[in-house]
């Protein structure tokens, strides 16, 4: 049986970029500097250990406004979107985005407090962009990040991130998958809620 666990790498392959930013964010495209912003609240969420939950909370609330969630979890249902209602399609996003609040953000803030990031130039194709991004980590050495946006409401979102060339949604969609073949949406919403019950301390 696939353990939930298991999807949480996959939300936390998007945040492995906290530190120290060698950029002038007047000189990013307006994509990067939505990426740098985010990655700005990502790095006060893992700055200070000692802030207290609700400012944890805040902060990871802020960090979701850069990300679009809505075609995230469209994306990563894939073609089992078509097969739940509206309502199970919006739990299932209210439930991800907690685990982002509350499990991605803060673990990853932590872990990767202290990495050096060099932003390179954004490429741009009508309303999609990539930024790129080189993270320095004294033991692993040099990891490539790309995150991807899109324009929407005249605001560039983030709607996926590669690491190394492994895409988070991908690869939360293919665990997802895997939950779904051999069960159905109530066993999802169960373990998404369970998680996120234990992220909150309230097992």
């Amino acid at each position: 049986m696939i353990r939930f666990g298991k999807i949480l790498i996959a939300l936390c392959i998007s945040f492995f970029i906290l530190g120290s930013t060698a950029y002038a964010q007047e000189d990013l495209h307006p994509a990067g500097q939505a990426t740098s912003k985010l990655l700005n609240l990502i790095k006060q969420i893992g700055g200070k250990p000692t802030q207290s939950p609700d400012k944890i909370s805040k902060l990871s609330n802020l960090a979701l406004t850069h990300m679009d969630m809505e075609i995230i979890s469209e994306k990563v249902l894939g073609k089992y979107g078509k097969k739940l209602t509206p309502k199970e399609i919006e739990q299932f996003q209210t439930l991800l985005s907690g685990l982002f609040i509350h499990v991605a953000f803060p673990n990853s803030g932590k872990f990767f407090a202290g990495l050096d990031i060099r932003f390179n130039k954004t490429s741009q194709n009508k309303s999609k962009a990539t930024t790129p991004i080189l993270v320095t980590h004294k033991e692993e050495g040099e990891v490539d990040i790309e995150f991807k946006l899109h324009l929407i409401n005249e605001k560039w979102k983030v709607i996926d991130v590669d690491l190394d060339g492994v895409s988070m949604r991908n690869n939360l969609r293919s665990q997802i998958y895997k939950i779904l073949q051999k069960n159905d949406f109530a066993e999802l919403h169960r373990r998404m809620t369970k998680k996120l019950k234990e992220a909150k301390g309230n097992p």
